[in-house]
């Protein structure tokens, strides 16, 4: 539950799990980041399988390509 762990470390009040958006690479790491209750982004490497990428909830080439507003974020400033 590395995911549950870094989020504990935050200043201030402890986020909700829900309230959490997951980066990741790797499809163990969005498994973790699913199985702590968080939203997962994944980044996969150019080379990974595609069959390997559908279980995050949105899969980027790049992280230029994340577009925050999708999560209720502020758009970034250009």
């Amino acid at each position: 539950m590395i995911f549950l762990l870094a989020s504990s470390k935050f200043e201030g009040s402890v986020p909700e799990p829900q309230h959490c958006l997951v980066f990741e690479d790797a499809p163990s790491g969005v498994e973790a980041g699913l199985a702590a209750g968080m939203c997962c982004v994944m980044v996969p490497d150019a080379n990974l399988d595609k069959s390997l990428t559908g279980k995050a909830q949105k899969t980027i080439s790049s992280l230029l390509d994340f577009a925050p507003e999708e999560w209720g974020l502020p758009a970034f400033q250009h």
